[in-house]
């Protein structure tokens, strides 16, 4: 299982893509951006290309390429589904805390 979510993002003109790993969110790097200059999309794209030759972490790379896509309004709605939520609340009950010594 990947350390991240899948985000949709959707590019002016076209119809909403899923990106679940570093190699969709690089292909989509050829699409329309807002704003190719901006700051946020110059590094997402340089660590997207490092994380694929594995000079970075892919989570490290992923999550900038989000935060690229949504400082320019590509992310679609990225909440959290009510099954992961429920997901959530089971795996904090069944976490075991070790005693202390």
């Amino acid at each position: 299982m990947p350390d991240f979510l899948p985000l949709t993002v959707k590019f002016p003109g076209s119809r909403p893509i899923l990106i679940s790993n570093v190699a969709e969110a690089a292909a989509t790097l050829s699409k329309t951006w807002p704003d190719r200059t901006n700051a946020a999309y110059v590094n997402a794209a340089s660590l997207l290309s490092k994380a694929i030759a594995g000079t970075c972490r892919p989570k490290v790379a992923f999550e900038a390429y989000r935060i690229a896509a949504g400082r320019q309004g590509l992310l679609l709605d990225g909440s959290r589904s009510a099954a992961l939520h429920v997901l959530d609340a089971l795996c904090r009950e069944l976490v075991i805390v070790p005693p202390e010594v």
